[in-house]
């Protein structure tokens, strides 16, 4: 999974779930981040896999750090309403910045099937070409050591034996949507949970027969957020 050992002293932290989150290296002088290096997805303690420069960790380290900078030069050497507007703004932007620091709630589906899919919470649209090529590959692995394979749109469609079959099966379709330009509707139905009525005729009468599949969500949620505890963490904030 090209797991390195992740820096010391990053920047903007951004989407933190059950310890793993996005940061950025920038260039500095005596800490002072100045602009962008690389960015870099946390997964542990001294972990972590790089991925594509993350607008929103670049923008939550200018705003936090040095938008209070110069809100508080402009308050002080402005005078009158505009300076106040302006040092007011930039304030505001600073704390507004802060509630990006934790993914949102309604987010941590998606987290808990990458995790499961692809080894980190790490959003596959964030990871660099090749690592999501890595991803591919491991998931075609598992894919084709799983008897009597459905393909995965006809399980996005009619729901998901199984825990293995419905994360494979999202991990696929989430890759080929960003690299092949297919739907993301298909892998957004395996993350809520949503099936079509099978034709009792049909190849898949058995899904239609009785009650409907069990959920998965929360078995989902269980197994994503054992795998993320059993990683050494990092103080979480």
């Amino acid at each position: 999974m090209a797991i390195e050992v992740a820096w010391q002293h990053g920047y903007g932290k951004v989407e933190l779930h059950d310890g793993q989150y996005a940061q950025t290296q920038f260039a500095q002088v005596f800490l002072v981040p100045l602009w962008p290096v690389k960015s870099q997805w946390i997964v542990g303690r001294k972990l972590g896999i790089p991925i594509r420069l993350h607008g929103r960790s670049i923008a939550a380290t200018y705003l936090r750090f040095w938008a209070p900078v110069v809100a508080l030069l402009t308050f002080a050497i402005g005078s009158g309403l505009p300076s106040m507007l302006v040092a007011g703004a930039l304030a505001a932007a600073s704390a507004w910045s802060w509630t990006w620091r934790k993914l949102p709630r309604s987010a941590h589906r998606r987290s808990d099937f990458n995790q499961l899919a692809f080894g980190v919470r790490c959003d596959p649209q964030l990871m660099t070409a090749a690592h999501r090529e890595r991803c591919a590959e491991a998931l075609k692995q598992r894919w084709e050591s799983k008897p009597d394979s459905r393909p995965p749109d006809d399980i996005a469609r009619y729901g998901a034996r199984d825990l293995e079959e419905a994360v494979v099966a999202y991990g696929i379709l989430r890759l080929a949507a960003l690299d092949h330009g297919e739907s993301p509707e298909l892998a957004q139905r395996l993350l809520e949970g949503a099936r079509d009525d099978a034709d009792r005729e049909g190849p898949y009468r058995e899904l239609a027969a009785g009650d409907a599949p069990p959920q998965l969500g929360e078995q989902v949620a269980e197994v994503a957020q054992r795998i993320s505890s059993a990683l050494p963490q990092r103080r979480r904030g």
